[in-house]
C-alpha cells in the first residue's frame, strides 16, 4: 500500500512540475476554470436571477431652471457683451 502512495505521490510531483515550467497549459487551465465558474453561476438555480438594482430605480428628470434667459452674456475678445 505504501509503495503505491509514493507512486501517485512521484507522478504528482512530476505533473506539477511540468505544469508550472508550462505557462500556456497554465492560461488554458485558468482560461477552463473561469468559463466553468461562470457558467454555473449563470445556471445556478438555486437563486433567481435578479438584474442589478440600479435598474429598477427611476431616475429624477433634470430640472432646468431658468429664471431669465435675458442674463445671458458672451465673451468677445476679453470683453461682455449681453445677447
Amino acid at each position: 500500500m505504501e509503495w503505491r502512495y509514493d507512486n501517485d505521490n512521484a507522478k504528482s510531483k512530476c505533473f506539477w512540475a511540468e505544469f508550472s515550467r508550462n505557462a500556456e497549459k497554465q492560461a488554458k487551465v485558468l482560461a477552463d476554470q473561469t468559463l466553468r465558474r461562470e457558467t454555473k453561476r449563470i445556471l445556478d438555480t438555486d437563486r433567481p436571477y435578479a438584474p442589478a438594482k440600479g435598474l429598477f430605480e427611476p431616475k429624477p428628470e433634470p430640472v432646468d431652471e431658468v429664471s431669465d434667459a435675458g442674463h445671458f452674456a458672451f465673451h468677445r475678445r476679453g470683453d461682455i457683451v449681453p445677447e
